[in-house]
């Protein structure tokens, strides 16, 4: 009996502490994700709201759009009839 009260106790103790835990880390996450949104175009990385690669600047990088438009519009066509 008191085996049985005291797994309760303790169960009824961690169940608080995960409820704690897990405010205090969904705060966290909301504050983080706020700090995300007042960033703007960062240098060398890619612009707000950029969907494409950069523009080319070297013949390699003419080539990896190329190769970039290939498989996108392969990879569309091939899910579509299939």
């Amino acid at each position: 009996m008191i085996t049985m009260n005291v797994c309760k106790t303790l169960g009824k103790i961690a169940r608080h502490g995960l409820d704690r835990a897990g405010l205090v880390l969904i705060s966290g996450s909301v504050w983080l994700a706020t700090a995300a949104h007042a960033v703007n175009d960062l240098p060398g990385g890619p612009a707000v709201n950029q969907l494409n690669l950069h523009p080319a600047v070297t013949k390699v990088a003419e080539e990896q759009a190329w190769l970039h438009w290939f498989m996108l519009a392969w990879r569309s066509s091939w899910r579509c009839l299939v």
